[in-house]
């Protein structure tokens, strides 16, 4: 329907499948919802607008001569669909981007995927110290990393949930 800004497309998403799970008048209240980002990205101004239900977005910059530093784009406490009493609202997030920026967008999948010695989830913390060790690689190598890191840590543990993950470099 043409909306320019990122949070109104995740509002109308969510107004949308709302309505087609029929949520607000079901007999079974429906709470399960989809967590997702959404980035428009100005080519010239190198100005990012995102929108995220429930999912960051992580920013990886060199900041001096060797510092990378992992900023997160934080998202809206709500999920698309799912139950909820009164309409979501989902802000559009303005981010001045520069060269050598690195974006990543990611479903839960891979930090909650369980594995290790003990079983665990993968977890947040390591997923963001991964992003650092890959930035600034050249992406085929970045996609083996992930790749490589999800493989040992999984073991013979079957895959939990649906992996994604993308990554945009800032040139």
């Amino acid at each position: 329907n043409e909306l320019p800004m990122p949070g109104e497309i995740l509002q109308q998403l969510d107004r949308k499948i709302s309505s087609a799970l029929n949520t607000h008048h079901a007999e079974e209240v429906v709470k399960d919802g989809m967590d997702i980002s959404i980035i428009r990205y100005h080519l010239p101004s190198k100005m990012l607008q995102s929108a995220s239900a429930m999912r960051p977005i992580y920013l990886v910059r060199k900041e001096g001569e060797a510092e990378k530093e992992l900023r997160e784009i934080k998202p809206d406490k709500n999920s698309i669909g799912g139950f909820a009493d009164e309409e979501k609202l989902f802000n559009t997030v303005i981010t001045q981007l520069q060269t050598g920026d690195e974006l990543f967008l990611f479903t839960d999948g891979y930090p909650d995927q369980f594995g290790g010695l003990d079983n665990k989830k993968f977890l947040t913390k390591k997923f963001k110290e991964m992003l650092l060790r890959i930035y600034g690689q050249k992406p085929a190598l970045q996609k083996a990393q992930l790749e490589i890191a999800l493989r040992n840590w999984k073991g013979q543990n079957a895959q939990t949930d649906d992996i994604c993950v993308i990554g945009l470099r800032i040139d």
